[in-house]
């Protein structure tokens, strides 16, 4: 039955991640100042703290082209900058700047704004139970060394 059961969460959570993901990505992308889901998310992941152009790619699972071309347009919208690593200056980290800290609140706030509406129509059980799920999901497909990921290649563009 555990089985069965495993089987018809997994066939649910396949079907409702992409339109969960069109959701959050329409709510980014029609923001008034145009950033891209992948642009938040990398700013999401560079929050976290300064790491390599290739820490960022390995997180993403992108090629370390594609995680640099982020970052040169997240530089050029002065969401980020390069410092060298006082460890290792043969090594530059990325570091959110204070913009690029706005940029990633505001996106988050207009995110939440728009789905509330959504979320809204769901029982308070209903939300409770989602709220309870969404921290066991996080809690058992946390990675503890997501660097140890091998890119892929080119899941997704710039």
């Amino acid at each position: 039955m555990t089985n069965e059961l495993s089987i018809r969460v997994i066939r649910k959570l396949i079907s409702t991640g992409p339109i969960l993901q069109r959701g959050f990505e329409s709510c980014i992308q029609t923001a008034e100042d145009d950033a891209t889901m992948i642009q938040v998310r990398s700013l999401a992941l560079i929050s976290a703290g300064p790491m390599t152009v290739s820490e960022l790619a390995r997180l993403r699972q992108v090629s370390l082209q594609t995680a640099s071309e982020t970052v040169k347009h997240l530089e050029e919208r002065t969401w980020v900058v390069k410092v060298r690593n006082p460890k290792d200056r043969r090594q530059w980290l990325i570091t959110l700047t204070h913009a690029g800290l706005q940029q990633l609140e505001a996106a988050r706030n207009f995110a939440i704004s728009q789905m509330i509406p959504h979320l809204e129509q769901l029982t308070h059980d209903e939300m409770i139970a989602i709220d309870i799920a969404l921290d066991a999901l996080g809690r058992i497909f946390a990675i503890a060394d997501v660097t140890e990921l091998p890119v892929s290649a080119e899941k997704d563009a710039s």
